[in-house]
């Protein structure tokens, strides 16, 4: 007797048919074999559905769903889940490519904890040319299961990426679906919502790999974006019913931290690269929000050498050069350590 689907993957796509194409080769690739891969097509009107009609002629485990005008990238998202009739889920950007254990791995973990939430296994962040530049669950202290408290200090300080996360959808229920007003970090917004009231796994085995690139959508997003994502966030907290409201309150607390620094490494970032204009529009950010009034100054005060003082902007490249010559020694760890999965996102190695 055949056996019915335990897991759904989402992939919502727009115009990127070769890299859709890897995408879906590295599900088929999947070790554990009972899934569904919806894909939903956002009106892309080029070469997208011709590659996934080739796909579905020899797997019926593909969905295609193809909409007839483009309906935007949130809702195309919760069309996704309101598709999911499995048990467990999970999303991946047509531009990612999932490793072959990662359903394997996930399920096993699921069955030493069954009351988790989610299971994240770490994602490698790495160029088309494979250069590595980040393992996001590298500074994870453990694999196995977290409690709130531990999974909320670890999740707003170094994010898991989605790619690499099964979900369970009664659990989705039971905290709300996707809030379509956090864009941005919706995916942050639901899983932080979801560690609140359970346990969650951590793994820190690579099962993904993420493609940076200049086009993505968190590449072009503009420091205002995450900031009303992250404000979103943050309200969907304050008035939350939780029975749990001392992780409630911890993890607003954590949100609004990481917040900060977020809003202040972007001003430094625009310092480096000569965007005066938006250090300057961050550093009100800081002040006027009463974000973190003392560091808005400071950065107010740098962009507005840098931009008028020519060997104020001199003296902050030196600092930057000193800062990338100690970082470099962890980019060559890193590059040794993952730079084989990094591989898997140049074309035709799958």
């Amino acid at each position: 007797m055949k056996q019915a689907p335990l897991i759904t993957t989402i992939i919502t796509t727009y115009r990127r048919p070769f890299l859709l194409e890897r995408a879906i080769k590295s599900v088929l690739a999947q070790s554990y074999p009972h899934f569904r891969l919806i894909i939903c097509d956002n009106a892309s009107g080029d070469e997208t559905e011709n590659i996934i009609r080739n796909f579905t002629i020899q797997d019926p485990r593909i969905v295609y769903h193809k909409h007839p005008q483009n309906i935007g990238m949130m809702d195309n998202y919760v069309y996704g889940l309101e598709c999911v009739e499995t048990k467990y889920c999970s999303f991946l950007s047509d531009d990612d490519v999932v490793l072959p254990e990662f359903y394997q791995e996930a399920l096993e973990q699921f069955k030493k904890y069954p009351q988790a939430a989610f299971f994240a296994g770490s994602t490698i962040v790495a160029t088309g040319a494979g250069r590595v530049l980040s393992a996001s669950l590298e500074a994870y202290p453990k694999n196995g299961l977290y409690k709130q408290s531990e999974a909320l200090f670890c999740m707003t300080k170094n994010y898991p990426i989605l790619n690499t996360i099964l979900l369970r959808t009664d659990c989705i229920a039971q905290v709300g679906s996707i809030d379509k007003q956090a864009a941005i970090v919706w995916d942050l917004d639901l899983l932080i919502r979801l560690a609140i009231e359970y346990p969650v796994i951590f793994y820190k085995q690579p099962l993904g790999v993420f493609l940076s690139h200049e086009s993505s959508y968190s590449s072009v997003a503009g420091i205002c974006e995450w900031r009303l994502g992250w404000g979103q966030a943050m309200n969907n907290l304050r008035k939350g019913d939780s029975s749990n409201k001392k992780i409630q309150k911890l993890g607003l607390r954590l949100i609004e931290k990481n917040l900060k620094r977020f809003i202040f490494s972007s001003g430094v970032h625009f310092l480096f690269t000569r965007r005066f204009k938006e250090a300057q529009i961050t550093s009100k950010m800081l002040v006027w929000e009463d974000v973190c009034p003392f560091k808005g100054g400071v950065l107010l005060l740098a962009a507005l050498v840098c931009k008028y003082i020519p060997f104020g902007y001199k003296g902050l490249i030196f600092m930057q050069k000193i800062k990338k010559s100690t970082l470099q020694d962890r980019k060559n760890t890193l590059q040794d350590r993952y730079g084989i999965y990094a591989k898997k996102l140049m074309i035709g190695t799958l």
